[in-house]
């Protein structure tokens, strides 16, 4: 496994997209256990309601895992994919952000992000107060 020392020397960023995620660049997603990783910082991530991802650049795609705060780890993340493709594309440039959920592409323009991507209905219910 890798050590949380060894995270700190590679590029991280927080982003706030309505919510926050504190994102870290490494060149082996393998190696790192997010719900460790989350653990060793939680007692600063959680009351700030900071989530964490893990990113790898590839060619021509970036690699995710999300621990959303509250929630554990998700198989995808929308704001937390949009905040890595923020920090890593350029205006005019398309990029592909690969998660265990799914892909989702992503289009810079005019500074603002185009996502696209799978949905499916995961529940459906009722709340009666």
């Amino acid at each position: 496994m890798t050590s949380f020392t060894h995270l700190l020397k590679n590029t991280f960023s927080l982003v706030n997209t309505g919510n926050l995620h504190l994102c870290i660049e490494t060149d082996n997603l393998s190696d790192i256990n997010i719900d460790e990783l989350y653990t060793k910082i939680e007692s600063i991530a959680k009351p700030h309601q900071i989530n964490l991802s893990i990113y790898k650049k590839n060619e021509s795609e970036i690699n995710i895992s999300t621990y959303e705060n509250g929630v554990g780890r998700t198989l995808s993340c929308g704001s937390a994919s949009a905040s890595v493709a923020f920090l890593s594309i350029k205006d005019g440039q398309a990029l592909n952000i690969c998660s265990d959920g799914g892909t989702l592409n992503f289009l810079k323009a005019n500074d603002k992000l185009i996502m696209q991507g799978p949905t499916e209905l995961s529940f459906n219910g009722v709340i009666n107060e």
